[in-house]
């Protein structure tokens, strides 16, 4: 299943209602993101141009996750456009640093 689904499904599971639930959720998406590429880097020993490609799937895969939830959910849409997993991981520094070396 591709990471945009999986967030899908997550979200189908949950069904937040409320603010405290929805945040609790955009967290538990931010860590299937991340497990998501930190899998595939164990899995295989990804040189650099790949390792980004991944991370760059990543960011795309959220931007359809959002897409499709601005359907199903306006407002946890909302808190996941603006609260993106892209600028999240831009602004930790030292993940930053890594992806602007690849």
């Amino acid at each position: 299943m591709n990471l945009n689904k999986q967030l899908i499904s997550y979200y189908y599971l949950k069904r937040p209602d409320t603010l405290k639930k929805r945040m609790k959720c955009l967290n538990v998406f931010y860590l299937m993101v991340e497990k998501y590429w930190k899998d595939k880097i164990e899995e295989k020993h990804l040189p650099p141009d790949e390792l980004k490609k991944l991370i760059d799937l990543c960011f795309d895969e959220w931007d359809k996750f959002v897409t499709e939830l601005f359907i199903i959910d306006l407002k946890m849409a909302n808190i996941c456009y603006h609260h993106s997993y892209r600028v999240a991981f831009m602004n930790n520094k030292e993940m930053k640093r890594i992806y602007d070396g690849l």
